[in-house]
C-alpha cells in the first residue's frame, strides 16, 4: 500500500486534518499557550531582533533575571532558532504546537516499530497516541505535551542504545533528554527520571550489554553540556525563586485523576463536560484512547501472553494510583519519601505512563488478531461490548440532561462527542461480519480507529482556540498595534501615563501594553522573586516612577526603559539619591555621565548617590557568562547534530554496499 511506503507522509496528512484549524491559522490558540508560552518566546525574539541579549525582564514583578525563569523556556534551542531566523510570532507558536503533535506521533511510530512490524498498525496507533486524551487534555499547556513528546523519543533512543547496541543513538538521546527539560515541564522530567533509571537497569539486566553504559554516560555528558546554561541560571536564582521551595502536601495531592475520570476511557469529553469549561485543570484528566481501545484491551486480557499483559497492567495500576492524588495514599508516599516529588501539584500527570502502556496492550492485541486471524473472536467481544456501550451512552445522556443547564451543552458533550466513537464501533462490527478478506478487515478497523480519534479531536480542538472571528492573522495584527519598540520611550508618552504608573506601578508593568513591547502577562505567578514580596508590604513604595530620587525637587526625565538598560536625565539642585524601581540582583551596574558608580547598600532596589547638577544616569544589567553558555549550547547542538547525521549516513551507505 502507498500509505505503508510513506508512513511519515501519512502521519503528517492525518494530523493536518485533525488540527487543520490550528495549522491553517484560521483559529488562534488561547489560554496558557497565548498568555505565557507566546509572551516569553516572543520577548526573547524581539530582544534578539533589536540587538539586545535578554538577560533581564523588567516587565514582570518589577524585574527578574529572565535567564533563571523556570518556565520561560529561555534555554530551549528551538525558541532561539525561531528568534535568530524568522522571529517568534504568533504563527510560530502554532507551528511549534503542531510540530509537537507531529513529533509525538512520529516518535511513537518509531518506538512501536521496535516491537511490531506491521506499518499500517504502527501508523494508526502512533496517531492515537498523538491525539490521545493526555495530549489533547493538556494541549493548553505546551510545556507538558512537549515533555511527553520527547519522552517517547527518549524511550526509542534508550532501546536503540541498549537493545540494538547502536552507540551513535547516544547523541540524539542526550539531545532529546535536554530538550525535554529545557522546553518541557520540569515535574514531568522528575517523573521520567525514575522511569529512565528503572527501564535502563531492566534492559541492562536483560541484555547483559554492559558496554552500553559507556554510551549512556556519553548521553549524560551531552545532556549536561546542553543544559549547562539552565543549571547555572538555576544556581544563581534558586534561593530567590518562590517556586523552588516546593509545594504543600495539600497542593501536591491536588488536581488528581479522580475515580470519575476513568469514564474518559469510554467517553472522551465527560470530565470536560462536567466542568463546563475546557480551560480548567479538570480538562487534564482525560485518558481517551478511542472507542475501540476497550474491546482490544478485553481481547488482550484473554489472549495475550500472561507475563507481558500483567506486567504492563501492574505498572499501569501503580501509576494510576499515584495519579489519584488525595483519593489514594500513593501520592502522599511519593511526596514524603521520593526526591523531587514535592515540587508539583498536578497529580494527574502520572497517568501519561499507564496511557502509553495501555495503548501498547491495545496495539499488541490488534497485532495478535492479525497474526492469528482471530477476527471472529474479536467480533464476539464487540457483540457483548456494543450493548454495554449503548447503555453507557444512555446513562451519560441522562446525567447531562440533569446536570447540564443548557441544551447546547447537552448536545455538544453527549451527542456530538459520541457520533464518531459510535460510528467506529458499529462500522467495525459490520465489516467484521460482512467482509471475507483479512486485509480488508485490518485496513477498515484501522480507518475506524482513525475516524474516531480525528473526529473527536475536531470536536475538542476548537475549544482550545478563540472564536471564529479571531484568526492567527487577526491576533498578530492586534498584537502589533499595541506594542512599541522598547529601545526608547518618548517623553510625551511618559507624561500621558505617568500619573497612572505612579499610582499603580506593578499593574502598569504587568499591563502597560502602550509603553512596552511585551504585552500583558496578567495573573502570571509561576516565577516571582522573594524580595518582591518583602517590599510589597512597605506602604507607598509602589507609588514611585521607574527611576526616582529622594528629593522631590529633582527633575527626572526617563529616556529609556528597556531590557537590560534604564536611562534618565536628572537635574538635582542638592546632593540626592537615585533609585531604580527594579529588583536588585547580581549583575546590575550604574554609571553617571559615563562614570561607574557603586551602589548604596539596599535589600530591594539599586541605588546610587547623585551630586548637584545635571546627570545622565544609566542602569545596566549584564551577565556575560549566560551568553557564553548559550553560545556553547547552540554550538554543541549544531556539532552534535552534524556528527549524528554523518554517522548515520555512513552506516546506511555501508548497509547498502552489503
Amino acid at each position: 500500500m502507498l500509505i505503508e511506503k510513506h508512513p511519515y507522509v501519512a502521519i503528517l496528512s492525518i494530523l493536518l486534518i485533525a488540527l487543520c484549524q490550528i495549522i491553517l491559522f484560521t483559529k488562534a490558540l488561547k489560554f496558557d499557550n497565548a498568555s505565557q508560552i507566546f509572551i516569553f518566546s516572543n520577548y526573547i525574539s524581539q530582544c534578539i531582533q533589536e540587538g539586545i541579549f535578554p538577560y533581564w525582564n523588567p516587565y514582570i514583578h518589577l524585574g527578574s533575571p529572565f535567564y533563571g525563569d523556570l518556565v520561560s523556556r529561555y534555554h530551549y534551542p528551538p525558541i532561539w532558532l525561531f528568534s535568530y531566523t524568522i522571529g517568534y510570532s504568533f504563527f510560530s507558536l502554532h507551528i511549534e504546537f503542531f510540530l509537537v503533535y507531529l513529533g509525538t506521533s512520529i516518535g511513537a511510530y518509531k518506538f512501536f516499530s521496535l516491537f511490531h512490524k506491521d506499518v499500517f498498525l504502527n501508523i494508526t496507533f502512533s496517531i492515537v497516541l498523538g491525539l490521545s486524551g493526555f495530549m489533547l487534555g493538556h494541549a493548553q499547556h505546551l510545556w507538558i505535551i512537549t515533555s511527553f513528546c520527547f519522552f517517547i523519543w527518549n524511550l526509542f533512543f534508550i532501546y536503540k542504545v541498549i537493545i540494538y547496541n547502536e552507540s551513535c543513538f547516544s547523541i540524539p538521546l542526550g539531545i532529546s533528554l535536554a530538550f525535554s527539560l529545557l522546553g518541557g515541564y520540569s515535574p514531568m522530567c522528575f517523573i521520567q527520571f525514575y522511569l529512565y533509571l528503572g527501564l535502563g537497569f531492566y534492559l541492562l539486566f536483560k541484555t547483559k550489554n554492559y558496554n552500553s553504559i559507556v554510551y549512556l554516560l556519553g548521553s549524560g555528558v551531552i545532556f549536561a553540556i546542553l543544559c549547562s546554561g539552565y543549571f547555572y541560571s538555576l544556581a544563581l536564582t534558586f534561593d530567590k525563586i518562590t517556586r523552588t521551595e516546593g509545594v504543600s502536601l495539600e497542593l501536591a495531592n491536588g488536581n488528581p485523576f479522580s475515580p470519575w475520570s476513568f469514564i474518559t476511557l469510554i467517553h472522551p469529553g465527560f470530565i470536560i463536560s462536567d466542568s463546563g469549561l475546557f480551560n480548567t485543570d479538570l480538562s487534564m484528566r482525560s485518558v481517551y484512547l478511542g472507542a475501540l481501545f476497550l474491546p482490544l484491551f478485553i481481547y488482550g486480557c484473554r489472549y495475550l501472553p500472561r507475563k507481558y499483559f500483567w506486567t504492563l497492567i501492574s505498572i499501569s495500576i501503580l501509576f494510576f494510583a499515584c495519579s489519584l492524588g488525595y483519593y489514594s495514599w500513593f501520592r502522599t508516599l511519593l511526596y514524603h519519601y521520593v526526591p523531587l516529588m514535592n515540587y508539583f501539584q498536578y497529580s494527574a500527570l502520572f497517568r501519561f505512563v499507564p496511557e502509553l502502556l495501555l495503548l501498547m496492550l491495545s496495539l499488541s492485541s490488534f497485532y495478535h488478531i492479525v497474526q492469528h486471524k482471530a477476527w471472529a473472536k474479536f467480533s464476539n467481544i464487540l457483540s457483548y461490548y456494543l450493548p454495554f456501550y449503548g447503555l453507557f451512552f444512555v446513562l451519560i445522556l441522562i446525567y447531562f440532561a440533569i446536570n447540564t443547564p443548557s441544551w447546547h451543552r447537552l448536545l455538544e458533550f453527549s451527542l456530538i462527542m459520541t457520533v464518531f466513537p459510535a460510528t467506529a464501533l458499529l462500522a467495525t462490527q459490520y465489516t467484521l461480519k460482512r467482509s471475507v478478506s483479512d486485509e480488508t478487515k485490518k485496513i477498515f478497523l484501522c480507518l475506524c480507529i482513525l475516524l474516531d480519534m480525528v473526529g473527536t479531536t475536531q470536536v475538542l480542538a476548537p475549544l482550545l482556540v478563540y472564536n471564529r472571528k479571531l484568526s492567527v492573522y487577526r491576533f498578530q495584527e492586534i498584537y502589533a498595534q499595541y506594542n512599541r519598540s522598547f529601545d526608547y520611550v518618548a517623553t510625551e508618552e511618559l507624561i500621558n501615563y505617568s500619573s497612572y504608573s505612579n499610582r499603580h506601578i506593578d499593574s502598569f508593568l504587568n499591563n502597560g501594553n502602550f509603553l512596552i513591547k511585551t504585552p500583558t502577562i496578567h495573573g502570571y505567578d509561576n516565577y516571582k522573586l522573594k524580595k518582591y514580596y518583602e517590599w510589597k508590604s512597605k506602604l507607598g513604595i509602589d507609588r514611585h516612577r521607574f527611576v526616582y530620587t529622594s528629593n522631590k525637587t529633582s527633575q527626572v526625565d526617563l529616556t529609556r526603559f528597556s531590557p537590560n538598560q534604564m536611562s534618565a536625565n536628572i537635574n538635582s539642585k542638592v546632593r540626592d539619591t537615585c533609585t531604580l524601581l527594579q529588583n536588585y540582583f547580581t549583575g546590575w551596574t550604574a554609571t553617571v555621565n559615563g562614570q561607574r558608580r557603586a551602589f548604596i547598600p539596599d535589600s530591594f532596589f539599586p541605588k546610587i548617590v547623585l551630586e548637584p547638577g545635571i546627570s545622565r544616569v544609566e542602569f545596566n544589567y549584564d551577565k556575560p557568562e549566560i551568553k557564553q553558555l548559550h553560545y556553547l549550547q547552540m554550538g554543541a547542538l549544531f556539532l552534535l547534530s552534524l556528527l549524528f547525521i554523518i554517522l548515520e549516513f555512513n552506516k546506511r551507505r555501508k548497509f547498502r554496499a552489503l
